[in-house]
């Protein structure tokens, strides 16, 4: 008998029922099945690893802040700086009464 992956008790089941040569051809028929379905999973999770990948770039995009982002909020806060550097020399002229 060959190495396969069927339990040998689920084989010695069939052999008991079918005989030797049945019980061969449905454990071999299990096995190819079992195989199929692994590689079938492999496939599908290495699809939705590249899935998963893809939406977390696009939120990862859409979430962070990007250079242009930043260059906008450092011209924004300059013009604030100065806004506010402004007030603060009104604030301390003296008055001229």
């Amino acid at each position: 008998m060959a190495f396969m992956h069927v339990p040998i008790e689920i084989y010695d089941l069939l052999e008991k029922r079918l005989g030797r040569d049945q019980a061969m051809t449905v454990a071999k028929s299990i096995e190819e099945s079992l195989s199929h379905i692994a590689d079938r999973s492999r496939e599908i999770a290495a699809l939705r690893k590249i899935e998963v990948k893809e939406e977390l770039r696009v939120e990862l995009r859409n979430e962070l802040a990007t250079k242009e982002d930043l260059a906008l909020f450092r011209e924004e806060l300059a013009k604030l700086e100065g806004r506010m550097e402004a007030s603060f020399l009104r604030w301390r002229k003296p008055s001229s009464r």
